[in-house]
Formats: C-alpha cells, structure tokens, sequence
C-alpha cells in the first residue's frame, strides 16, 4: 500500500465511521450504552473522541486483515480527528 492509497484510505475510513456513530446516535444505540453500560463503556459513549478512535480502530483491524498488513492497524490514529471534526 502506498502512501497516497493510505490517506486515501484514511479519509474513507474517518467518512464510514462518522456514518456509523452519526447512525448509532440516531438509532438511540450511544444513549442506550450511557444508560444501561457499565462505568467504563458509559464514561466511553459520552465521548466523541474514544468513539471515533475505536469505530475507525476497527475499521482498520478489518482493512488490516484484507491486506495483510498489520501496521495500518494504527490508521485509526490518524483517521480519529477527522471524524472527531465530522461529528
């Protein structure tokens, strides 16, 4: 993978997961975790920021996997603060 394919990726990446939290508050998903989730995942659902690393983390892990190639594992790193601001 290049590093033009990466950023590619990274933008698709940061769009798909702000898709799937923008869907997840829509469907109530976030505030049903807020509510009946334990401390940890109720403190993690207020946060835009821990949702958009671990929506865009698991994303990437499936990317990964398709790939082969373990070290765009990290992408979520990069592709978090643009969902953050897509939020």
């Amino acid at each position: 993978m290049t590093w033009g394919s990466l950023l590619v990726c990274v933008a698709l990446v940061a769009l798909l997961s702000t898709f799937i939290i923008l869907l997840a508050m829509k469907l109530g998903i976030i505030e049903w975790i807020q509510l009946h989730g334990d401390t940890f995942l109720s403190e993690m659902a207020k946060c835009n920021f821990c949702l958009s690393f671990w929506v865009g983390t698991a994303l990437f892990v499936i990317i990964a996997c398709y790939y082969d190639n373990a070290l765009l594992i990290f992408g979520g790193v990069l592709s978090c603060p643009i969902t953050r601001y897509l939020i």
